[in-house]
């Protein structure tokens, strides 16, 4: 285990002073579940200084609805999120994909905000200490994604340098529901898509910035869906996952969003607001305008060729559950 001080934050102001004094030499803990793993692995090729935890934070731990708006705070915990009655009545596509994150015991722990922040899952990256690493990838600072010419058949369709993809099963439904998140440090504060926290190489937060708040409108009228595909069921991380809304008015399709996750280092949206009839070609020419939107930008890497046939079949399965 890679060696670190500990301090506790008292508040929310206090956590961001904190974070603001030490800016590149301290990271935030909460449930955990991820950080450790980092320390002790030893995987990347320098460490923080100091880990605050920001569990007495009480002020970023709620759910409620305002205005119309689903609010949830950083620090809920992802199984608070699957019990609570606000989501489970307006929000059922949320319960759906938490039922899939992990296990009850790390549900118990893991938060909101930590299972948007968390580290990617590429073994390259992820190369232990204990096994003969790190090793130096394009994010730690090498000239290529090793996973190019390595074992890539759970990368990503559509890479931009780096082949990891983003390992978020609630950022792929946050972003098919078009959340927005809250980010702040001591002096500021921003509002942010779910899709402009990832990029390339990593999350676009500053070392002192922290994931505040998520902020979900309330869509009515929209129905709602969210497949995983996994090698280990129910629990691991997706080979592809599918969020999914469509709304009627009377038998036409008027509007659907379809989100992908693991395709690319972000969430990958696609959006159709004209009118479908509702009949047997409906579903075909839906799977149209994916490979037009979508698969037009994928290049697929040796192995994981697979995934576009999969992308097809799940896309396909989709659509014919919210018809």
């Amino acid at each position: 285990m890679k060696k670190f001080e500990y301090i506790e934050a008292e508040d929310l102001e206090d956590l961001l002073s904190i974070l603001w004094d030490f800016k590149n030499e301290a990271r935030v803990i909460a449930g955990g579940t991820d950080l450790l793993s980092i320390f002790k692995d030893q995987y990347l090729l320098s460490y923080p200084k100091l880990v605050v935890n920001a569990k007495p934070v009480k002020e970023l731990d709620y759910v409620y609805i305002e205005g119309g708006i689903l609010k949830i705070g950083a620090l809920t915990r992802l199984s608070t999120l699957l019990s609570h009655p606000l989501v489970i009545e307006k929000f059922p596509i949320i319960k759906e994909a938490i039922m899939t994150i992990a296990t009850p015991q790390i549900r118990n722990v893991g938060t909101v905000g930590g299972n948007l922040c968390q580290d990617i899952r590429c073994w390259y990256y992820r190369y232990p200490a204990r096994l003969g690493g790190p090793l130096i990838c394009l994010r730690k600072g090498g000239k290529t994604c090793l996973a190019i010419r390595g074992d890539n058949r759970y990368h990503a369709l559509i890479g931009k340098r780096c082949y990891a993809v983003c390992p978020s099963d609630l950022a792929i439904v946050l972003c098919c529901l078009n959340a927005e998140i809250i980010v702040v440090k001591k002096k500021n504060q921003r509002k942010l898509d779910v899709q402009s926290l990832y990029t390339p190489l990593g999350l676009s937060l500053q070392p002192d910035e922290i994931v505040k708040e998520i902020q979900v409108p309330c869509n009515y009228g929209f129905r709602q869906r969210f497949i995983k595909f996994t090698i280990r069921r129910p629990i691991d991380f997706a080979v592809l996952s599918l969020a999914g809304q469509l709304k009627f008015e009377k038998k036409d399709l008027s509007k659907w969003i379809i989100t992908f996750g693991g395709i690319s280092y972000r969430p990958e949206v696609v959006v159709v607001t004209k009118y479908f009839q509702k009949n047997e070609k409906t579903v075909e020419k839906l799977l149209e305008e994916i490979v037009r939107s979508v698969l037009v930008k994928a290049k697929p890497l040796t192995k994981n060729a697979y995934k576009i046939p999969l992308l097809k079949g799940l896309s396909r399965k989709l659509i014919h559950s919210l018809m």
